[in-house]
């Protein structure tokens, strides 16, 4: 058995070399090169669960490309990220909504139904411009995303700016560009602010963030367990990672503009996926529940004057991130 202070576990999952009992962390993270490209695939999908079924189901597809400006003597690279085209339905209580960045809108079918034939219109207009917008990330040698920058104006206004989101559309495209999920798409939060949980060796911690539709944005915790003997049969090393809701939550976020339900709990769990043959993180999956409840609805009292309780209602999320 070897003792504590000569116990190296490598993490070859991470990209770096973690030294435990003497101290000394040594992080030597993923390897850029100018000019390379880099192809992922974003999938998140969204079910709010409440009396009726369906009543709030989005999936969207986004494939992105990453491209290496430039890396520096220091190692930390910048890279440039831009969408490459989107895919997006919403179904909302018997009524269906798709749109593809592919396919001109003067090629789709048009409703009869003067109401639906709006409202689509109104689906096609939120997520018409998103395909080419482009953002800039700048990455240490640890993998950290450091900086956002460079944003296009119109992925500015969706990541950044404090305008309520249009439902029809609108928080579909503002899930998909908050700043975790877009620091995300390039370095998963695996790496960014990974601190390690005293007492616990193969256990780590980062921030996080979830946004859902009519809600403030979710400050998380995720909690990694780091294990390079998980290996699945496909020879990747796997590192499943718990959800849970931060103690300190957000409070001055442009997500808290126009919120109509306040969150009471969060968690969920998921998984980040290394190739050992290629080196790299190639995929992250997770499903996150959020239960939320109305922010003004009045208390309801049963027919002895008893307060009743609130409805359960829940988001279900699911997001995949992964190398093509």
């Amino acid at each position: 058995m070897l003792k504590k202070s000569t116990l190296f576990v490598t993490l070859a999952l991470l990209g770096f070399t973690v030294i435990i009992g003497c101290n000394d962390v040594k992080k030597v993270g993923p390897h850029f090169k100018k000019g390379q490209i880099i192809q992922k695939k974003v999938t998140l999908k969204s079910n709010l669960l409440m009396m009726f079924p369906n009543s709030d189901n989005k999936s969207t597809e986004m494939i992105l490309k990453i491209q290496v400006l430039d890396v520096d003597k220091e190692g930390n690279s910048q890279v440039q990220v831009t969408v490459d085209s989107i895919k997006a339905d919403f179904l909302t209580l018997g009524r269906k909504f798709n749109f593809d960045s592919d396919v001109k809108l003067d090629d789709k079918p048009q409703s009869t139904n003067k109401t639906l034939a709006g409202q689509q219109e109104k689906f096609n207009a939120a997520f018409k411009d998103v395909k080419g917008q482009q953002y800039t990330a700048v990455i240490n040698d640890q993998g950290k995303v450091i900086e956002l920058k460079d944003f296009t104006p119109k992925l500015k206004s969706l990541a950044c700016e404090s305008a309520k989101p249009d439902m029809l559309g609108g928080d579909q495209v503002r899930m998909l560009f908050t700043e975790n999920n877009l620091k995300e798409y390039v370095s998963p939060v695996l790496y960014n602010g990974v601190t390690p949980i005293e007492g616990e060796k193969q256990k780590t911690r980062a921030p996080g963030s979830i946004f859902v539709p009519y809600c403030p944005l979710v400050a998380t915790t995720k909690i990694y367990t780091l294990d390079p003997k998980n290996t699945n049969p496909a020879g990747e090393i796997e590192a499943p990672f718990t959800i849970e809701m931060a103690e300190k939550q957000p409070t001055d976020s442009p997500y808290h503009t126009g919120s109509s339900f306040d969150v009471t709990y969060c968690n969920g769990e998921g998984k980040v996926f290394y190739s050992a043959k290629s080196q790299k993180i190639v995929r992250l999956q997770e499903k996150t529940t959020v239960g939320v409840r109305s922010s003004s609805a009045p208390p309801r009292t049963d027919k002895d004057g008893k307060e009743r309780p609130k409805p359960k209602i829940e988001y279900i999320v699911d997001k995949l991130i992964e190398e093509l």
